[in-house]
C-alpha cells in the first residue's frame, strides 16, 4: 500500500492516529507512506530519504535508507526545519518512544 502526503490537512493527534493505524496495517501489508509529520514518521520501521542532485540539465534523485541516529534527525527536522537542535532531537526522541508505547499497548 501506497499513501503518499497522507498527512495532508491533519496534525498533532490526528497524525499520531493515523501513524498508529499505519502501522497495525503494516502487520498484514507493506506499507510506503511519504510524510512531513514526525508524528506518523516516528512509527515507521525502516525510514528512507530521497536525495536530490542537480548537475547542468539532469537533476538525479537516490532513495536512502537512514540509520537509528539519522531517524532521530530527520524527525527532529520535520519538527524544527532545516536547524536540528537539542530540543527538536529531545522532541524526536519524545515522539518515537510514545509510538513504541502506542504500538505496544
Amino acid at each position: 500500500m501506497i499513501f503518499d502526503e497522507i498527512d495532508t490537512g491533519i496534525s498533532g493527534r490526528i497524525a499520531q492516529q493515523v501513524g498508529k493505524a499505519m502501522n497495525t496495517l503494516s502487520t498484514k501489508h507493506q506499507i510506503i507512506a511519504i510524510t512531513h509529520l514526525g508524528q506518523i514518521a516516528a512509527f515507521a520501521d525502516t525510514h528512507y530519504i530521497v536525495e536530490k542532485s542537480f548537475a547542468g540539465d539532469a537533476t538525479t534523485s537516490v532513495l536512502r535508507k537512514l540509520t537509528k541516529t539519522e531517524h532521530e534527525e530527520e524527525i527532529a527536522r520535520l519538527i524544527s526545519g532545516s536547524k536540528v537542535t537539542d530540543r527538536s532531537l529531545d522532541a524526536a526522541r519524545s515522539l518515537l518512544q510514545e509510538a513504541r508505547t502506542l504500538v505496544a499497548a
